[in-house]
């Protein structure tokens, strides 16, 4: 079992696609389709300018089926000479009729260093609120699918988490940041352990060098977190020289900050007009407003002033330090900071994607951003419609939607690597982030009773009924709202309030008996879920408090009318008459049944009981008489009687 270090100054493999260069007799081909294959999974790409293709191998990984197996074969069709690079050895081509077949092999760009957890967030000691974001920072670039499966938190109290990435291929900062996110929120006052298994691979197919544990514990409120946060990580590192004129700088603080009081906590060199500040948990992302000027020295400042949430200011004040390049041309390739989402995006909002730096409008379209989902009916994934609009104030591409998000689902940014910065430079990889929208859905109210039977409308019940509903709502209920409304008259009496069951699987069943006058009700049944989002149910009801009598304008009767004792049983059945009749209110009742010698069956039901509800009652009779004998054919009657008084007689025929 291994504990998480420090960040590693390590080296930094960043190779992990296909790609090259499509030309012709020495010319370079924009335009045309090549394929990329393996084991009849296929992916097309069309070169760009300068003939270049790229393939991320993860494509194969997530969306075709196929792992992407280092050392396995794959096949390379283009309509004319193609040369491969990157993660590529024992190439062979062969010139087929109309296309250049390359067979090459995926390598492991000499990186068999296993990864490894440097970091948990949030750490151990300090107390966090429910609402934190777990995060595991890794040494390298890790294998998505892999490493979320070999993540385990526990208890597992939400019911279910969103995962989101951060890869800084930074050369002085290689690591991967894992978000996980819990929805709805941690439980309050738990301890928590989050696993990650030693099944976890790096992008290179090396698995984690040990299995590792940390343990954390949530508070009731955000008062009881007294712990200081610190910053943990900065990129380009204190002290760097030849830094881009173009950077993109980063702080890693030890928790989510308030992030109103960390602008205000930052000192950064004046360039005229304000930087942009661009936060992704606790990860703030710093974009200069223009180049900044060759082989000059910067200082990076921030104070105590930054607090977190608890309202804890930053351990101790920080000061970093960097020298530009020599050299004020744009190397940098640029990437996506941050994407506006997370775990209740509004379903009619605009996604914001932003980028490093100032980026080339025409590539900020349709082709290289989109949003997917899958398709809850047929399990594809489709892609959303919508618009690609480009803010250069902002260096934020925003994503609108044809229409309006569906509630509480989930969705997948993509960013190709067709974008470009106004250099020319194309993102070195493919971007990939997920959201989920807000749960505008209240609880759903179901199997509504009324002493135990379900509702019927008009029915009629005790005035001093047991309603019971089941309340669901996947994302989580607010226990302390339950409303009952009935007519205009709202009952608030949360000591008639009882929950019967543990909440589990979204559900969790309440029990009120409210005091209910004479005459018809309607009856509203309103709960929140927590996200305060309302859910209702109604009814209309008739309540009777006088003499129990049956229901006026109802009789007693039997369905069938009919039955036939001796040939059920010869048939190896049971014949059933069910005796039906309608109480104003709940009593003791007797059912007495009468043939042509008399009395031949009877039965006690006790008030509240089936046979002695208030409203429809529907008692079982099977032919037999009270030695468990068939009875002869002839006219019955059985009598609803109360207290020696006939409420109402209804009849039965046997036949046989």
């Amino acid at each position: 079992m291994a504990a998480a270090s420090a960040l590693p100054p390590e080296p930094f493999y960043s190779h992990y696609w296909i790609g090259g260069a499509v030309s012709f007799e020495g010319v370079p081909r924009a335009g045309s389709e090549i394929e990329l294959s393996r084991s009849g999974q296929k992916l097309t790409a069309v070169t760009r300018a300068g003939g270049r293709f790229d393939f991320n191998i993860f494509d194969l990984e997530y969306f075709q089926g196929v792992p992407a197996v280092f050392g396995g074969e794959y096949m390379l069709k283009a309509p004319v000479q193609a040369e491969t690079k990157e993660l590529v050895e024992n190439v062979t081509t062969l010139q087929r009729q109309g296309y250049v077949e390359h067979s090459l092999t995926l390598a492991r760009a000499g990186d068999k260093v296993p990864p490894r957890v440097v970091r948990f967030l949030p750490p151990s000691k300090p107390k966090t609120a429910p609402s934190t974001v777990v995060q595991i920072i890794f040494s390298k670039l890790m294998d998505r699918v892999s490493t979320e499966a070999a993540v385990r938190l526990s208890p597992s109290a939400p019911y279910f988490y969103d995962y989101e990435w951060e890869n800084l291929a930074d050369p002085g900062n290689p690591y991967s940041i894992l978000r996980l996110i819990p929805l709805p929120s941690l439980n309050a006052n738990t301890g928590y352990t989050v696993t990650v298994l030693n099944t976890a691979r790096d992008i290179y197919g090396n698995l984690l060098d040990d299995e590792y544990t940390h343990n954390f514990w949530t508070v009731d409120s955000l008062r009881e977190d007294d712990q200081p946060p610190s910053i943990i990580s900065v990129f380009p590192p204190n002290g760097a020289t030849g830094v881009a004129t173009r950077p993109t700088l980063k702080l890693l603080f030890s928790e989510e900050m308030s992030r109103e009081s960390v602008a205000r906590a930052l000192s950064l060199p004046d360039l005229g007009r304000p930087w942009l500040l661009t936060w992704k948990g606790s990860l703030l992302f710093l974009v200069p407003p223009r180049a900044l000027t060759v082989s000059t020295p910067y200082t990076i400042g921030v104070s105590r002033v930054a607090r977190d949430p608890a309202g804890n200011n930053l351990d101790r004040q920080y000061s970093f330090n960097f020298t530009t390049s020599a050299v004020a041309s744009d190397t940098t390739p640029p990437e996506v900071i941050s994407v506006s989402g997370g775990s209740d995006v509004d379903l009619s909002a605009y996604i914001g994607i932003v980028f490093s730096e100032p980026m080339e409008p025409a590539t900020i379209n349709d082709s290289n951003i989109m949003v997917t989902y899958v398709d809850k009916s047929t399990g594809l994934t489709k892609r959303l419609p919508g618009s690609i609009v480009w803010d250069t104030d902002s260096n934020t591409a925003y994503f609108r939607p044809g229409a309006a998000f569906d509630s509480f689902s989930g969705y997948t940014v993509i960013v190709r690597t067709g974008v470009m910065d106004l250099a020319g430079l194309e993102m070195l990889r493919e971007y990939r982030t997920t959201f989920v929208t807000a749960d505008s859905l209240g609880p759903e109210i179901r199997k509504v009773k009324f002493d135990g039977r379900g509702y019927v409308e008009n029915d009629v019940i005790a005035a001093d009924a047991l309603i019971s509903a089941e309340v669901y709502d996947p994302v989580g209920l607010n226990y302390d709202y339950l409303s009952l409304q009935i007519g205009r008259a709202q009952t608030a009496d949360k000591s008639k309030l009882k929950a019967q069951d543990v909440y589990r699987d979204g559900r969790l069943i309440y029990q009120i008996t409210p005091a209910i006058g004479d005459g018809t009700h309607l009856i509203t049944i309103e709960a929140a879920d927590a996200r305060n989002n309302r859910g209702t149910w109604t009814g209309k009801v008739r309540v009777y408090s006088g003499e129990v009598i049956l229901v006026p304008g109802t009789v007693a009767f039997a369905a069938p009318a009919t039955i036939s004792p001796l040939k059920s049983q010869a048939q190896g059945e049971e014949a059933r008459a069910t005796m039906v009749y309608n109480l104003t209110g709940r009593a003791d009742i007797d059912l007495q049944l009468y043939g042509p010698t008399g009395v031949v069956w009877s039965r006690r039901y006790a008030a509240g009981t089936n046979g002695g509800l208030a409203g429809y009652n529907a008692v079982v009779w099977n032919g037999l008489d009270a030695r468990s004998q068939p009875v002869s054919n002839g006219l019955y009657t059985f009598r609803v009687v109360r207290g020696g008084k006939s409420l109402g007689v209804g009849y039965i025929i046997v036949s046989d």
